[in-house]
């Protein structure tokens, strides 16, 4: 078998040395010069083989053209599927996300029969931010606010969501509701303490929680 490939230049050099032999051995039986015979034997086994190279170094290039274009669309349907998902201001989680995995949060609480708490938070007196410093204020103050509570949830358990234009909801599973109220307490504090650089101004806002089990 010839081969293109580069575990098959190993082989081809095997059997072109062992079709010479055998060259050799006949012709040597035959009493006929072995010379001509194997010119024109390694020149027609070169020229095949380096058709095969050739012909393997194209499925080659091929190929690896395929696995990158497939990469590449898997990552852009997971781009998309993120930008389905994310609140594009804060980067948090949507109102359609939201409205499609905490019934299977609940579900699973419910079948597992372990606590699930969920916290809505509520940035005060909002409407005199814009009113007052203007909308793009506004939008850097939702996401910082984003932010902290991101930071302060834990990873790969806890999760929030932008529920409204200045409401974000926080889903803690396998939390009771006294944890929870202890959680909510720190980011209520944390939000409090934050100062919010904006042009010329600090700003400082304070957001209320409700909290349910």
């Amino acid at each position: 078998t010839i081969l293109g490939n580069k575990e098959g230049k190993k082989w081809n050099f095997i059997t072109l040395l062992i079709i010479i032999f055998v060259i050799n051995l006949r012709t040597s039986q035959l009493g006929v010069n072995p010379t001509p015979f194997a010119v024109r034997f390694i020149i027609a086994y070169l020229c095949i083989s380096s058709v095969a190279f050739i012909q393997e170094k194209i499925r080659e290039l091929y190929f690896n053209k395929l696995s990158r274009e497939r990469n590449e669309l898997i990552q852009l349907n997971k781009e998309i599927k993120e930008l389905s998902i994310t609140d594009q201001l804060t980067g948090l989680y949507n109102r359609a996300y939201l409205e499609k995995y905490f019934l299977k949060e609940l579900k699973k609480a419910q079948r597992f029969k372990f606590d699930l708490s969920i916290a809505l938070c509520d940035i005060d007196h909002f409407k005199e931010i814009n009113d007052q410093y203007g909308h793009q204020a506004g939008d850097q103050v939702l996401s910082h606010i984003a932010r902290t509570i991101s930071k302060s949830l834990r990873k790969d358990i806890d999760w929030v969501a932008r529920y409204g234009g200045e409401e974000f909801l926080i889903v803690l599973p396998n939390t009771s509701g006294s944890s929870a109220m202890t959680a909510v307490e720190r980011i209520r504090k944390l939000i409090a303490e934050e100062k919010i650089s904006w042009e010329n101004a600090v700003l400082s806002v304070t957001a209320s929680f409700g909290v349910t089990q």
